[in-house]
């Protein structure tokens, strides 16, 4: 395991341990920053914590984060964090939530830590390297239609927004009783990772989101494109994960993009 990872994998699990502690009270105070987006005291001290970390043993590092934003240091390495993911899960009591923490370097990640707090598994990858699950290596799902389990957006996926509205509702007419909605994007990829699902179109994600999330299912031999097909980054918006190539492209057949 690389410093990075080593720093990761410790700054989550510290993160974990506060957030634990919230979770017992049901996340404390929230605040509202939209209808459907919740941040707590929580997100907060979880974010402190990871952030000290990494400054302690790369100072120079930029970093991007879902609560503070952006901090460029002009480094060709970034970290890409949430602190919190599935805050609404976490605000009312739903144990659906874990904390993302990706590595770019140049543009690229080379390191990602998914970690649940509640059933205290922490999945990781390096590029090149595999990606684990506790330390032991995890591999995506053979599973193809029918047999399948999709994870789903949510609350937005049936807006009048043209590229939803024509693109991903066919998607939930073929696919629907196949699908789960979590509430919580890092645990889908993380499970996609390790063969529990096996796939996730998606909208509307964040860089924080899917960072870690990205390098874990290609490490595990599944598939990270955007829904037009092109390799994954965590800058674009719309994306399309499974577990290997023919669900995938049924999926993508579907889509029609």
């Amino acid at each position: 395991m690389s410093k990075e990872l080593d720093v990761a994998v410790k700054a989550a699990k510290a993160a974990g341990k506060v957030l634990l502690k919230h979770f017992e009270t049901r996340g404390g105070k929230q605040v509202a920053k939209s209808e459907f987006d919740f941040v707590t005291e929580a997100d907060k001290a979880a974010e402190d914590v990871i952030i000290s970390a990494i400054r302690a043993e790369f100072p120079g590092h930029s970093i991007l984060s879902e609560e503070i934003g952006s901090i460029d240091n002009g480094s060709e390495y970034k970290w890409v964090i949430d602190p919190l993911d599935g805050t609404k899960n976490f605000g009312f009591g739903v144990p659906l939530w874990g904390v993302s923490i990706g590595l770019e370097k140049s543009g690229e990640i080379i390191a990602g830590v998914i970690f649940l707090p509640v059933t205290g598994e922490i999945f990781t990858a390096e590029k090149g390297k595999g990606a684990f699950l506790d330390g032991k290596r995890i591999r995506v799902s053979s599973n193809k239609f029918p047999k399948c389990m999709i994870s789903f957006g949510g609350h937005w996926a049936f807006s009048e927004e043209p590229l939803v509205k024509d693109n991903f509702y066919p998607v939930y007419q073929k696919f629907h009783q196949y699908f789960r909605i979590t509430g919580s994007a890092v645990l889908v990829l993380s499970y996609i990772a390790a063969g529990r699902l096996d796939a996730y179109p998606c909208f509307r994600e964040s860089p924080w989101d899917v960072a870690a999330g990205i390098l874990l299912i290609k490490e595990a031999g599944g598939i990270a494109t955007d829904i037009y097909g092109n390799e994954a980054t965590p800058y674009q918006k719309h994306y399309i994960f499974a577990n290997n190539r023919a669900l995938y492209e049924e999926i993508r057949k579907v889509l029609k993009v």
